[in-house]
């Protein structure tokens, strides 16, 4: 499934099993383009490490909500790197609606979705022995709404961002 990914503008959101980037465990790795959203189980399967290194590498945009977060795990828990222009949907939002809060299930209530945040209680903020014990394929599916939410979430930002000058300035 990797391999049907567009390499010039994914989405990347890691499950984790707590808070902190460099001491709590990689759970998921979820990864994703305008029509796919793949949750890989952590550690990954032998066969996807190729293909997921390889997108990871390669010149396309890659979009995180929190990017310290997520690329400091990958680059302390991995051997890969993160290639290519990074934008951050949390930052956008805090450009763009400094008032707000800008956790993901908040900024994403913008593309008038059910909230898919209420099945795992977002406890993965909590860093929660219960979250860490879900049932991984909940967790998974879990992961991929958070990846397609925030592919749809930049969709969204991205055009707001570059009609605001200010923001702009702010984001970059």
């Amino acid at each position: 499934m990797l391999d049907k990914l567009d390499p010039r503008s994914l989405t990347i959101d890691l499950e984790t099993g707590g808070i902190s980037p460099t001491h709590d465990p990689i759970l998921n790795f979820g990864i994703g383009d305008a029509s796919h959203s793949i949750s890989l189980p952590w550690p990954l399967p032998p066969l996807c490490e190729e293909p997921l290194r390889r997108l990871l590498a390669g010149p396309g945009v890659k979009n995180f909500h929190n990017s310290q977060h997520d690329l400091t795990a990958i680059a302390w828990k991995t051997d890969f790197r993160v290639n290519g222009p990074i934008d951050d949907t949390l930052l956008m939002d805090a450009a763009l609606r400094p008032q707000m809060p800008h956790r993901l299930a908040i900024a994403a209530a913008r593309l008038f979705r059910p909230r898919w945040k209420n099945e795992a209680d977002d406890s993965e903020y909590r860093g929660s022995d219960r979250y860490v014990k879900m049932d991984p394929q909940k967790r998974a599916r879990y992961n991929c709404d958070d990846v397609r939410n925030q592919h749809d979430l930049r969709e969204l930002l991205v055009p707001q961002l570059a009609a605001d000058r200010t923001a702009k300035a702010i984001y970059e």
